[in-house]
């Protein structure tokens, strides 16, 4: 957190090394701050002291607006604690009913209405960074049921859903937004569209302002058609049907209008001095980046702006509509080849079409422009100035979509079930089953597909292009002016359409992921109401979605030169992308790419008993799961929102996925004490004396698991690798000397920070984090209140013996599996002139004891 004093401008009090210094250089390397020089001398600032005079109206209205709060804590963590109590408001409500027809079967309907509001801290700025999440939802089907000639039984099912989400954030006051003075954006902002703009810093934790993504409108409108037939055939049982759903993803993705803004020390390493990158001042940065914020130098700048399509008079943003359609009809037949054996036999094939967006604002990756460009849908972009024939970027495919959707998912099952006589008869069985089940797309990873010129404009502009403003002051440069699309810029007669951010778009290469799973199990009744069941599953996932940088820089051919001069031979990225009409901007290009792998086998032994009094499970797992890529953005730190580590070499990145559990156990039960009327043991008492002694229940949960694996990161030097995940250096064992202590979870010292442009060459997810010991215990009292009515209260435990549990608390937002409990990266180290010195401590936990009251009423 920056403490007031850097935020009024007073650096003198900072023990920052200074500027040009060997100790400064080096502390650049690591991302640190240097004492902040004045830009337009060259010098250090009179006191260490910046004018109040100079401050960007940026950092004007942020410090007026009490977007950072002062430090509270001297913790070795951070020096700001935050502690907040938000609301979470869930209205639901369901009606239904049902209706016999006499031969004609029974019908039912059912209609659900729910509402929930959820408030939670995104970031620092409380409340202004709150994230507002609100989702209404209603939902009907119609549900017949009929009983046909020759033992057909039909069910058919007609239902809809219209489910509308939508996040926000507190609005910025009307005044701020007109002290900004920011040009070419969306204006008229409504309450939910006025967050305030987005602060962050490089080597400070956490973000400031409005949260990022935000805000974000959805409604998914969906209608399903199903029908099933069941016939029982001598000893086969045919089932056949379909499924048809059709639903129009309507989302608004365009977010924060006030900007969101980065600030790095080592900006003045990149941005150019006089005279180079149109630098008009002896520098355009400071090496500090709260200074660099004060002054409106910043690292990245990022916002949606209005392009020469966008709707005039509608919602801010561009509202996408994509269509989905799915079709799945199937056979299946369950057939007793004999007492003993039992197969089932199934093919299902499932359809899913290539979505399409319903006004023809569609963009995907075309293969066929070697220096990179899109295809678009829109045939009158060819003919209304936009995009006319031969324009070196945009080109129209003669199509909505890259493709038509595959005609052969066809997904087979097979099952049995068989009791061998040789093992005791009816006392052993033996299971399995093989399948290919083929997933839905994530239809969330083509959510911008249409969000690019000329029907909006996301902006992500870096001042190191010297097209770009260098200030803050200046931001943001217009796009409402038709002009036709090139490569370049040309000097302000095209659109540079390689400048846009392009991410989260539809595949040019759509493929239908599948997985295919097989499992073998043996159970054996050990004793009465008593069995123990020992399994092997196994599953292989193919064409998963990942996001595919398309072009990253390649690796500079000498590291330790850029190290030392990022500048110099090819280390700067413009040399070393592949798609040089995507970099006028940066070179993000996120692709959606169907290539991602994964697979997953585990041992299971369970042992169950079920009696009227005691219910009781436990199950042991020795497993591995291993895959490139754990989700398309990445369900923990590892990956990030981006790629791969190397893009161009994602094998790199197989290991270990992000929800590995090497091994688990976990036991249950349920126990109904035998005391009281009609139980084994004080069965004759009176009244008054049952409601004391009967009707206790005992429950408990005991879990003991393997942690969640992680990454030892390091920094992206001078960002000449766009590697957000950048990896650190293994120099030695990572598993001998002290280590899985709260001080050092691992051995730190066989890491090392990569040199600049070099990929790290630690692998992905190779230490495992703290693991679970816990105990979950209840007691509940049943009191029965009229014959049919029964009221229980209950007593919950949760980690009983307050027992400390290494590791991420599950209820912090966007915390998941993947989330580190553990400091990763290597540069947290006090030699290296960080403030951060936890590089490899266990630095969070899951909650305490915790202890819940609750009752149940049945009637």
């Amino acid at each position: 957190m920056p403490d007031t004093a850097e935020l009024g401008g007073n650096f003198s009090a900072e023990n920052l090394p200074v500027y040009s210094s060997a100790a400064c250089t080096a502390a650049l390397a690591a991302n640190n701050p240097c004492m902040p020089v004045d830009p337009q001398t060259g010098l250090a600032f009179p006191g260490n002291v910046i004018p109040a005079g100079r401050f960007s109206r940026l950092a004007q209205v942020a410090n007026a607006g009490g977007l950072f709060p002062a430090p509270n804590s001297t913790s070795a963590l951070g020096n700001f604690l935050l502690r907040a109590s938000l609301p979470n408001t869930t209205d639901q409500q369901t009606y239904r009913g049902d209706q016999e027809l006499g031969r004609f079967g029974t019908a039912f309907f059912r209609w659900s209405h729910a509402v929930y509001d959820n408030a939670s801290v995104s970031n620092s700025s409380v409340p202004a960074g709150n994230n507002l999440f609100t989702e209404d939802s209603t939902s009907w089907v119609i549900n017949h049921t009929v009983t046909l000639p020759k033992n057909f039984v039909n069910n058919f099912r007609f239902g809809h859903l219209e489910a509308i989400a939508n996040q926000y954030a507190n609005a910025a006051p009307e005044s701020a937004v007109n002290a900004l003075g920011l040009t070419g954006v969306f204006t008229n902002l409504p309450d939910y569209a006025r967050g305030w703009p987005g602060i962050s810093f490089q080597s400070l934790n956490g973000s400031f302002g409005s949260p990022g993504n935000n805000p974000t409108t959805s409604n998914i409108p969906l209608w399903e058609y199903a029908d099933s037939v069941t016939v029982v055939r001598g000893r086969h049982t045919f089932g056949f049907g379909f499924d048809y759903r059709r639903w129009v993803q309507k989302r608004d993705l365009s977010t924060n209008f006030l900007g969101s803004y980065a600030f790095q020390n080592t900006l003045i390493r990149t941005n150019g001095s006089a005279g180079t990158n149109n630098c008009p001042t002896a520098y355009c940065g400071t090496g500090n980046q709260v200074a660099d914020y004060l002054l409106g130098y910043y690292e990245n700048a990022s916002t949606f702006q209005p392009g020469p399509f966008s709707t005039s008079g509608a919602q801010p943003g561009n509202l996408n509509q994509y269509v989905f359609r799915y079709f799945a009809p199937y056979f299946q037949d369950d057939w007793k080849v004999s007492e003993r054996l039992t197969l089932n036999l199934g093919l299902r094939w499932d359809y899913r079409n290539v979505p399409y967006e319903e006004s023809n604002k569609f963009f995907w990756i075309d293969d066929q422009n070697t220096a990179g460009g899109l295809c678009f849908a829109d045939q009158s972009l060819l003919t209304d100035g936009i995009a006319p024939a031969g324009n070196g970027f945009y080109r129209y495919c003669g199509r909505k979509n890259p493709k038509d959707g595959s005609k052969l998912p066809f997904a087979p099952r097979l099952g049995f079930a068989y009791r061998p006589e040789f093992l005791g008869g009816d006392k052993t069985v033996i299971r399995g089953g093989y399948g290919v089940f083929f997933d839905s797309s994530e239809t969330r990873e083509i959510d911008d597909s249409g969000d690019l010129y000329p029907f909006v404009v996301r902006a992500s502009l870096t001042p190191n292009i010297t097209t770009v403003p260098k200030l803050t002051d200046d931001l943001f440069p217009a796009t409402s002016t038709l002009l036709p699309v090139a490569p370049g810029a040309n000097g302000g007669t095209t659109y540079p359409a390689g400048s846009q951010f392009i991410a989260v778009i539809v595949s040019n290469h759509p493929v239908n992921p599948y997985v295919q799973q097989w499992q073998l199990s043996v159970q054996r009744e050990l004793a009465r109401n008593t069995t123990l069941e020992a399994s092997y599953v196994g599953n292989k996932g193919t064409h998963n979605l990942d996001r595919i940088n398309i072009n990253q820089p390649y690796a500079p051919t000498d590291p330790a030169l850029c190290n030392v001069d990022p500048t110099a031979g090819d280390c700067p990225v413009a040399n070393r992308i592949q798609y040089p009409n995507f970099f006028i901007g940066g070179d993000t290009t996120l692709n959606s790419s169907w290539t991602g792998w994964s697979n997953y086998n585990a041992g299971n032994l369970k042992l169950e008993h079920r009696a009227a009094d005691l219910a009781l499970v436990a199950i042991y797992t020795y497993a591995k799961d291993m895959d490139d890529k754990s989700a398309a953005a990445g369900v923990g730190a590892t990956n990030s929102y981006n790629g791969h580590l190397d893009d161009h070499d994602p094998k790199l990145d197989y290991g270990p996925s992000d929800f590995n559990v090497g091994q688990r156990f976990v036991a249950s039960y349920v126990w109904n004490l035998p005391f009281g009327h009609g139980q084994k043991f004080a069965s004759g008492v009176n009244r008054a004396a049952d409601i004391a002694v009967g009707g206790w229940q005992l429950t408990g949960i005991a879990t003991f698991q393997k942690g969640f694996p992680f990454s030892v990161l390091g920094n992206d030097l001078d960002s000449l690798l766009d590697a957000p995940n950048q990896r650190g250096n293994v120099v030695g064992n990572p598993f001998i000397g002290p280590q899985r202590k709260l001080g050092q979870w691992f051995n730190t010292t066989a890491y090392a920070q990569p040199l600049a442009g070099q990929f790290g060459d630690s692998g992905r997810n190779s230490i495992t984090g703290p693991g679970i010991e816990n105990f979950d215990m209840g007691a509940g009292k049943n009191f029965r209140l009229w014959e049919s009515g029964n009221l229980q209260i209950r007593v919950e435990s949760f980690n009983i013996f307050n027992h400390t549990q290494f590791g991420v608390d599950p209820s912090t937002p966007g915390v998941g599996p993947g989330s580190i409990p553990v400091d990763n990266n290597v540069n947290d180290q006090a030699q290296f002139g960080s403030a951060n010195t936890n590089f490899g401590r266990v630095v969070s936990a899951r909650p305490g004891r915790v202890i819940q009251l609750g009752g149940k009423l049945t009637f």
